[in-house]
């Protein structure tokens, strides 16, 4: 019974190391953490005035024009961990657009790294695509 007392917390411990060294999905680089995301137009408009940003930087990425079933480049957006006092919306995606004359706004809580944004004629639907 010895034995089993010491062993477990052995393995407990060499477990929590190979998981803490194993390479995250995040690209974290210079405290930063990079975040993607490529938007399509699959609905029956052209898409203009695109303007989205993340809550926490002050970058913001802009398209003119998005025509009907273009997709856009893959926008990075490098987002520091937070420290102090932030907002609760740190690190949400914010935005808007205007679809047939009629602006409509985007807003996408804890995004996942990389996320495919797709606008249709009722909206927008957002996937995860992984790394």
């Amino acid at each position: 019974m010895k034995k089993v007392k010491i062993l477990f917390p052995t393995f407990f411990c060499i477990l929590l190391l190979l998981t803490g060294c194993s390479d995250s999905s995040t690209e974290v680089e210079n405290g930063y953490t990079s975040y993607y995301i490529t938007i399509a137009n699959d609905s029956s408009f052209d898409v203009t005035e695109l303007v989205i940003s993340m809550v926490g930087i002050e970058d913001i990425k802009q398209i003119s024009v998005l025509a009907e079933g273009e997709i856009s480049q893959q926008f990075e957006f490098q987002l520091t961990d937070p420290s102090g006092c932030v907002p609760i919306s740190y690190g949400d995606y914010r935005g808007s657009y205007l679809q047939n004359g009629i602006e409509k706004y985007i807003f996408i809580p804890i995004p996942e790294i990389n996320i495919f944004m797709h606008i249709n004629d009722d909206g927008y639907t957002i996937e995860d695509v992984g790394n």
